[in-house]
């Protein structure tokens, strides 16, 4: 039986930019040995805390109203 793992805010971070290069999510979990089920569960963490700041760079450039 796996014991938990807890990687690191860099390793997250890091499979998340993977994944943004488009790399697919099956392919990036067999070579960072992990299931591809943590990878989507990373990556939409990333995105939840990154939203505010886009939203807000977006409303700076004109992009959207507030």
């Amino acid at each position: 039986m796996k014991q938990n793992q807890h990687y690191s805010p860099e390793f997250k971070a890091r499979a998340a930019e993977l994944l943004a290069t488009g790399m697919p999510v099956q392919e990036l979990a067999e070579e960072l040995r992990i299931s591809a089920g943590l990878l989507y569960s990373w990556r939409a963490s990333m995105q939840k805390q990154l939203r505010p700041v886009v939203i807000e760079k977006m409303i700076q450039e004109g992009w959207v109203q507030p």
